[in-house]
């Protein structure tokens, strides 16, 4: 586990955030209303690891402005441990009853970042659904990163009806020429150059395109 650290290199700062569709903003607003407002958690999946690591990123960065009071953490598979506690430490602060109920809307929600969770076990991620569903109290709020292969939507399927879902597709041709067009009007072409260079292949053992 750790606290969130800037998400943004140096050579990012000040840059507009980079889309590769103009819906995507709007989807984003909506996942970031989803987290902080409405009490619900997200799987965002992609089969180009660059596209999931840019769009993670300016979620993160659109949640820190949304929410600034809200704790963003950090956490991987191999984390899973040290998260089951420091769930349990956050229930163990309060009464059965309080833990069982809906926060308070002026209570800042906690954002839990979970890296690679396909890669958690079965077990693993059973657990966190049942207690991020059954004590909304905690005021937990799950994101989840993950692929497109089977185990990642075994993950995804864990969850309930409530947890949003977004699969970020990269963009088309087309798209990215209007992201070039764009980039030179705003100053930043090199910075959409690199990112579409980026979204060239597909992450290391996915799919070229989603499960059906």
């Amino acid at each position: 586990m750790s606290e969130l650290t800037a998400s943004m290199t140096a050579g990012e700062v000040g840059l507009p955030p980079l889309f590769f569709r103009a819906a995507d903003r709007f989807r984003l607003e909506g996942c970031v209303a989803g987290l902080v407002r409405d009490g619900r958690s997200l799987a965002l999946s992609s089969n180009r690891e660059a596209a999931l690591d840019h769009y993670s990123r300016l979620l993160i960065a659109r949640l820190r402005e949304s929410s600034p009071l809200s704790p963003l953490e950090v956490y991987f598979p191999a984390d899973t441990a040290a998260m089951l506690t420091r769930f349990n430490d956050v229930l163990a602060a309060q009464s059965v009853q309080q833990a069982m109920q809906m926060p308070g809307l002026d209570s800042p929600p906690r954002i839990w970042i979970v890296h690679d969770a396909g890669a958690l076990a079965d077990h693993e991620v059973k657990l966190l659904a049942r207690l991020v569903q059954n004590f909304p109290g905690a005021n937990i709020r799950i994101v989840l990163l993950l692929g497109t292969s089977t185990q990642s939507r075994k993950v995804f399927d864990s969850f309930d009806r409530r947890m949003l879902r977004w699969d970020i597709e990269a963009p088309t041709a087309e798209q990215a020429e209007v992201m070039l067009l764009q980039g030179r009007e705003d100053g930043c072409e090199g910075a959409v150059t690199a990112l579409l260079k980026k979204l060239e292949s597909p992450a290391h053992g996915a799919r070229a395109t989603a499960d059906p």
